[in-house]
C-alpha cells in the first residue's frame, strides 16, 4: 500500500467506509450503506468519462480550451505514418514543420497522452524533431508539438466542485527546464491574494469549460500573461505532501471532500 492509498484508507476509517484493495492494488473499492465506488489509480469516480479523456489528451484539451476563448499553449497534432489514413497531421510535410520551427525557434515534442514529464523533448532543428517523433512513434500513434516558451512561473491549482482548494507554484531546481514535481521541481504555496485571485479565476474558467469536477489545472506565466499548459483528472499530491509542511493535512482535506462527493 503506497502513501496515497494509506491516506485514502485513513479517511475511509474516519468516515466508516469499508476500504479494500483490488487488482494488484490498482483499484480501491470503497463501500458504504450497500453502495460501492471505485478509485482507479488516482482517478476518482466523480468526473465524466468525456471530461477525464479531454484532460488526458493534450491536443483535445488545447482544442476545447481554444474554442472556449481561454488562453492555452498551442499544440499541433502529429500522426505516425500509416496511422488513420483519412486524417493528416497539423504539420503535414517538412516545409510546414520547418516553417513552424522558424517561427518559434525551438519546440517541445511530447507524447499526446503522456504524464510525469515522460517522453518530453526539446528540439530546434527538423532532424531533432523527426528523431524525437520517432522515439514516441515506437510505442504510440500520435504526438504533439508546441512552442518552447520562456516560462517565468508555473502553478498548479486544484479545483473541486467549482471551488479552488489549493494553489502552489512549481519551482525548477538547478538547470532543469521542466517544472514537473516528479523531476525535481519544488512546490510552494501561493499566499499573495492578488496572485491567488488571478490564478483562481482562470482555473475555474478552465474547469467550467471542460465540465470537470475534480482536477489539477497547470498554468504558466509567459511575458506576464497566464496560459493553460495542461489539466490532470488524476489529482496526485504525493510530492506536495513530501515538500510542504502542511501538505498532508491539505491533501487529506481535499481527498476527503472528493470522497464525500462519491456517496
Amino acid at each position: 500500500m503506497d502513501n496515497f492509498q494509506g491516506l485514502i484508507k485513513e479517511i475511509c476509517e474516519e468516515k466508516n467506509i469499508d476500504f479494500r484493495l483490488l487488482s494488484k492494488d490498482w483499484i480501491m473499492k470503497l463501500s458504504k450503506d450497500g453502495r460501492a465506488k471505485f478509485i482507479v489509480g488516482m482517478r476518482f469516480p466523480i468526473n465524466s468519462y468525456s471530461s477525464a479523456t479531454i484532460c488526458v489528451d493534450k491536443y483535445a484539451l488545447y482544442q476545447v480550451l481554444e474554442n472556449a476563448g481561454i488562453p492555452v499553449v498551442e499544440h499541433c497534432l502529429m500522426y505516425r505514418e500509416g496511422y488513420l489514413e483519412n486524417y493528416s497531421s497539423d504539420l503535414i510535410d517538412r516545409e510546414e514543420l520547418e516553417d513552424y520551427l522558424n517561427k518559434h525557434r525551438e519546440v517541445v515534442v511530447k507524447d499526446t497522452c503522456g504524464s510525469n514529464g515522460l517522453q518530453v523533448y526539446r528540439a530546434n532543428s527538423y532532424q531533432e524533431v523527426r528523431e524525437d517523433l520517432d522515439k514516441i512513434f515506437e510505442r504510440k500513434d500520435t504526438a504533439v508539438i508546441c512552442p518552447f516558451l520562456n516560462i517565468e512561473a508555473e502553478y498548479r491549482v486544484i479545483v473541486l466542485e467549482g471551488a479552488v482548494e489549493v494553489i502552489f507554484s512549481k519551482e525548477r531546481t538547478g538547470d532543469k527546464w521542466r517544472h514537473n514535481l516528479s523531476n525535481g521541481a519544488v512546490a510552494r504555496i501561493i499566499e499573495d491574494e492578488d496572485e491567488r485571485k488571478r490564478l483562481s479565476e482562470l482555473a475555474l474558467r478552465v474547469a467550467s469549460a471542460i465540465d470537470i469536477r475534480f482536477a489539477s489545472v497547470d498554468l504558466v506565466k509567459v511575458n506576464g500573461e497566464l496560459m493553460v499548459l495542461e489539466v490532470n483528472s488524476s489529482v496526485c499530491m504525493n510530492k506536495f505532501i513530501e515538500q510542504v509542511p502542511s501538505g498532508r493535512e491539505i491533501a487529506k482535506r481535499i481527498y476527503s471532500g472528493a470522497i464525500n462527493l462519491m456517496f
